[in-house]
């Protein structure tokens, strides 16, 4: 049987430069929207090179991490 469950993570996504991108996407939706073929992708206002990421790690999300994630000002997230 197949559990079909909301994501209760953080995608910490590592970059070559060493500054790393948290987003609520799924590793696997990350990995998804890689491998489409796509040569950048925007998170959260950042456009990133797909060959500059490294790694994608998982973390689970805390009310602090869900809060943060809800800022949509730029400036204010960071």
């Amino acid at each position: 049987m197949w559990e079909l469950a909301e994501f209760k993570g953080v995608s910490l996504i590592k970059l070559s430069d060493g500054s790393s991108v948290q987003t609520y996407k799924s590793p696997d939706e990350v990995l998804k929207i890689i491998n489409s073929g796509v040569k950048f992708v925007k998170i959260w206002g950042r456009v990133i090179n797909i060959n500059a990421i490294w790694t994608i790690d998982v973390k689970e999300a805390n009310d602090i991490d869900i809060f943060l994630m809800g800022i949509t000002d730029d400036i204010m997230r960071d």
